[in-house]
């Protein structure tokens, strides 16, 4: 059995990763944001402790999200450039044995 590996599929993977994670944390600061300014704007209410609390839980859930997706976009392409270097070495190998 043999797989073949697209490094460059692999590449475009990982640049849309980073993308996705660019977006989440645009919306987490807007998330952010906008719920702990509601929550301000009712000073003396409880809904504003139910309203910080939503926002850091979701702030942290976010942030894991998040990290997920760096690591994500890392070993994607990580493994883009390990492909390569292998198909480089394998390809200088088969030249070095043509020389003999």
């Amino acid at each position: 059995m043999s797989t073949r590996v697209d490094p460059a599929a692999l590449l475009t993977a990982s640049g849309a990763v980073d993308e996705l994670g660019g977006t989440v944390r645009t919306h987490q600061t807007a998330l952010e944001s906008d719920t702990l300014g509601t929550g301000g704007a009712v000073p003396g209410f409880r809904t504003r402790h139910v309203l910080e609390r939503l926002a850091y839980g979701w702030s942290d859930a976010l942030n894991r999200h998040r990290d997920y997706l760096d690591e994500l976009g890392t070993a994607l392409a990580d493994a883009a450039t390990g492909y390569r270097r292998s198909d480089d070495d394998t390809a200088a190998e088969f030249r070095a044995l043509d020389r003999y």
